[in-house]
């Protein structure tokens, strides 16, 4: 079964297939020093995601600004590039971002 992007047009739910995706996960790190300036704690928190989505739909494309969730991340449109449009639908490649709160996941160094 094809992959579904969603997102909503003036209250409308709108809904596209998904053909080839790239989004990269990344994670924010905080280091905590000591006295001397060594490290004492790395902490990880907060994933990131950050991409490319390319969509086939019959309804109208989102805009810059508005929201897409794909798969089960909702993400931030930065920009849409529409590569194909005919009379029964739309090709486009959207960029977007977001991020996830995790637990964070902390690593000690050993004394």
């Amino acid at each position: 079964m094809a992959d579904i992007a969603t997102w909503a047009i003036k209250d409308t739910l709108t809904y596209g297939i998904i053909q080839s995706q790239d989004l990269v996960e990344t994670h924010k790190t905080g280091e905590c020093r000591n006295e001397i300036g060594q490290v004492i704690r790395v902490q990880q928190y907060d994933k990131e995601y950050q991409g490319t989505v390319t969509i086939v739909t019959t309804g109208e494309l989102p805009k810059v600004g508005d929201t897409i969730k794909v798969n089960d991340k909702d993400l931030y449109i930065s920009s849409v590039e529409e590569i194909e449009n005919n009379q029964n639908f739309q090709t486009a490649r959207i960029s977007c971002k977001g991020t996830k709160k995790i637990t964070s996941i902390e690593k000690a160094k050993a004394e």
